[in-house]
């Protein structure tokens, strides 16, 4: 008889987000494994949730989007949301929360059935109720997965007593068995191509990047910056830009298709991603974008006080530096350069210890041992 697992996810595709490809990827691995998956999350208002709905129920996989709204209405959708999860609850053996709605949902809902909460990292800060029901859901949860030590520090210093439930598991990404892997032949002299990809916002860090550009000018490193994402605040980005006398080396390329971001993922040479904890204690609870340039054969410089740290293996395949500090993103920049044929090979080996496969089976080993 199978087992019945009910995921409740803040995001689900096919509009993207951290949260949702982490939920997708755990409830296909869940599928596989002989679960019977129920999804229920946010809709977006995306044309395409009726065709991935599909998709997914060809993967043993039903998804039910709830109807968002906005305002003052927005606590009638709760109510509207944690009844319909109560309902559902009953069902099911095993109840996975990933995001902030979901752990509140945990916070007043009842259920016999196991519990595991998924912690990434935007959702930690809380006040009010909302802090008051987050620590119900962890109260009530049988382990709390972190998806990065450092989510694992942050949720220890605004929660108490969780020691002994937590549990680091990184994000995982699927390998594209389509990609081709880039050369790891270059010349120094030739020109440094950087990249990004996330949405343009200031956690992400394109700020931070943009600044340590005009050091790199000093140092008469020529370098290009590609920045690929939704076009939050590229306004902002590029009055930078022009403030710091480097519009002529960023190109901004908004949203790309998967094929489109590949290509130009295969043209670079090192992925950046220079993210920043937010005044809220919005953070970076991992980095799949950097996996994802790894596969490809990209080495990556990343923010060493955020979950970026688990992403890059420092010093191999890739650098962890001070976002803030130009001078060090200048340094790793050109000692990746220098020794770029062992930092892309070593990168590719590293993504590997990622596939969804690999953290799947551990996601189903500690589901199989509270299960028991």
């Amino acid at each position: 008889m199978k087992r019945k697992a009910l995921i409740i996810s803040s995001e689900f595709p096919p509009l993207p987000g951290g949260i949702g490809n982490h939920a997708y990827h755990l409830s296909k691995q869940l599928a596989k494994s002989q679960f019977d998956v129920q999804v229920l999350t946010n809709s977006r208002g995306s044309t395409d949730e009726q065709r991935f709905k599909i998709d997914c129920k060809n993967l043993g996989i039903q998804v039910k989007y709830l109807q968002r709204y906005y305002g003052l209405i927005t606590y009638v959708f709760r109510f509207l949301s944690f009844t319909q999860a109560m309902s559902r609850l009953r069902k099911h053996d095993l109840l996975i929360a990933s995001g902030k709605f979901s752990i509140l949902a945990l916070g007043i809902l009842k259920t016999k059935a196991r519990k595991l909460i998924v912690v990434h990292g935007t959702e930690i800060r809380q006040e009010g109720l909302n802090r008051t029901l987050f620590n119900q859901a962890f109260k009530r949860a049988d382990i709390i997965v972190c998806v990065s030590n450092y989510s694992k520090k942050k949720l220890l210093e605004a929660f108490n007593n969780l020691e002994n439930k937590i549990e680091v598991i990184n994000n995982g990404f699927e390998l594209e068995t389509e990609l081709s892997i880039k050369s790891n032949t270059r010349s120094v002299a030739e020109q440094i191509q950087l990249i990004t990809v996330g949405n343009m916002t200031k956690r992400k860090g394109q700020h931070n990047v943009i600044k340590a550009l005009k050091y790199c000018k000093e140092k008469e490193l020529d370098v290009i910056y590609h920045v690929i994402g939704i076009p939050t605040n590229q306004h902002e980005l590029v009055k930078l830009a022009i403030d710091f006398n480097v519009q002529d080396q960023v190109i901004f390329h908004g949203t790309l298709s998967n094929n489109e971001k590949i290509k130009l993922l295969q043209d670079s040479d090192i992925f950046i991603m220079l993210s920043e904890e937010l005044p809220n204690g919005d953070f970076e609870g991992f980095g799949i974008a950097i996996l994802e340039a790894n596969a490809i054969g990209l080495p990556a410089i990343g923010s060493r006080n955020s979950g970026i740290a688990d992403a890059i293996d420092d010093g191999q395949s890739g650098i962890l530096v001070d976002p803030h500090e130009p001078s060090d993103v200048c340094k790793a920049v050109s000692l990746i350069v220098e020794n770029y044929t062992e930092f892309s090979e070593y990168s590719r080996i590293h993504s590997t210890h990622f596939s969804w496969d690999k953290i799947g089976a551990k996601y189903l080993d500690r589901i199989k041992s509270i299960l028991e």
